[in-house]
């Protein structure tokens, strides 16, 4: 099994323990857990075990051009006409005829052996691997974007998560102060009106948490098909822990991709020069029928014949060095390809960075409006009991600090979610 394969099988099996203690724990769930059953389940993986066998079907084949070829083919034939001679001895007088059958019968084995054949099949079975080893190494960077997908749902749900907790605790103190003000519409204090605003208002809290929690419902149906699995609907989402963003080396799967792609061109390379080399074959023939090598033996014989062979175009035209060039300006592509990339990265990474610094002044000043909002809100619940304003004055503030948290959530979460986003762009995760 080639290093690579090994290092996959090992990887899978330690992802499926992984995916084992995530099945047992069901009541929690952490983004560690989704990566780790996305990477059993991903469908991209099972191209590895076909790829693999195909890949080992065509180094048989390769292999086999070092064993024996053999053949065998026969014929019997009827011609019109043959050689004839004739030749007459003086000293006895006599005339001596030769007068060949005109039926012709052979079946004969036909067998070579390759001895030399310039380093080809050698350099071929190379490039197979290599051929492996960047088709598996495209399905991890394709994984990669599947792992975007997945953190893209999970903060998703994170965040509707703390929106519902939010929108409850408003409604739970919007029914606190309905309560106050039933007791005070009892005693002659408030009016009827007072009561049905507060009430409108609390059936549309409801409503916003349901169409939340509605929403949570699709992204964990989502989540649940891209892991390939059945999330309870009482699983938790834990929030993962922020991270410290460290200058270490990209670790990218593409940067593999683009030295396996460059090895695949240089090892090209040198299978044309392999090719230009001479081919030495040690070949045999034994055969039955007549006629044999004696075209003279009219008899049914046995006949046999062992050389060597040998092959050598040395005179190509010039194909092999343009063969080369044109591996050149291919690799010449891929270095191009590669500085592309790092651009792009580099742009993607630095967006990242700058959105965390734009939400990290966003929470501090969500914070401060927080706080003044709930200044707001108790000002204003003090006044409305004192009758100096409306229910609507009241639920405008109110609905103002409900937004301000739930706006303050949000940034909190984005925040967290682009620090990881960032992680799995630089390839830390």
């Amino acid at each position: 099994m080639h290093k690579n394969l090994k290092q996959i099988f090992w990887c899978l099996i330690a992802l499926g323990n992984a995916g084992i203690s995530f099945s047992q724990e069901t009541d929690t769930l952490r983004l560690e857990d989704c990566f780790s059953r996305a990477a059993l389940h991903y469908t991209g993986n099972r191209q590895i075990t076909p790829l693999s066998k195909a890949s080992a079907y065509r180094l048989r084949n390769y292999n086999t051009r070092w064993l024996p070829a053999i053949g065998l083919n026969g014929q019997a034939t009827y011609q019109s006409e043959t050689v004839q001679m004739s030749s007459y001895n003086p000293l006895t007088g006599q005339t001596f005829t030769l007068d060949l059958p005109l039926d012709q019968y052979k079946i004969q084995a036909e067998i070579s052996q390759q001895i030399y054949d310039g380093g080809a099949t050698r350099m071929q079975r190379e490039i197979e691997r290599n051929s492996l080893s960047i088709d598996v190494q495209q399905l991890e960077i394709d994984f990669q974007s599947f792992r975007q997908r997945i953190l893209q749902y999970y903060f998703s749900v994170i965040l509707a998560d703390k929106n519902v907790q939010t929108l409850s605790v408003g409604l739970k103190e919007l029914r606190e102060r309905k309560a106050n003000i039933e007791s005070g519409l009892a005693n002659g204090v408030l009016i009827q009106e007072n009561l049905d605003v507060i009430s409108a208002e609390e059936l549309n809290l409801e409503q916003k948490i349901e169409e939340v929690k509605y929403t949570k419902k699709v992204l964990v149906h989502h989540l649940s098909i891209l892991l390939d699995t059945t999330l309870a609907e009482g699983t938790s989402f834990s929030i993962p822990a922020p991270q410290e963003l460290k200058n270490e080396t990209v670790r990218r799967p593409e940067y593999l991709l683009f030295d396996l792609q460059k090895q695949q061109l240089s090892d090209n390379r040198k299978l044309l020069s392999a090719m230009d080399r001479p081919r030495l074959t040690a070949f045999s023939q034994v055969g039955y029928g007549r006629p044999g090598f004696d075209f003279l033996n009219e008899n049914l014989h046995d006949y046999y014949l062992v050389g060597i062979g040998l092959k050598w175009n040395f005179i190509k035209y010039g194909e092999t060095k343009r063969q080369k060039k044109i591996l050149d300006l291919n690799q010449e592509i891929i270095d191009i390809q590669r500085d592309s990339f790092d651009q792009n990265l580099a742009v993607l990474l630095e967006n990242e960075k700058q959105s965390i610094d734009k939400f990290n002044d966003l929470i501090e000043k969500d914070k401060a409006i927080v706080e003044l909002r709930k200044s707001v809100t108790r000002s204003s619940y003090a006044r409305l009991e004192n009758g100096t304003i409306t229910p609507t004055d009241f639920l405008t503030n109110a609905n103002a600090e409900i937004q301000a948290k739930l706006q303050l959530e949000n940034h909190e979460i984005l925040l967290l979610q682009t620090i990881y986003n960032y992680l799995l762009i630089k390839g830390d995760m």
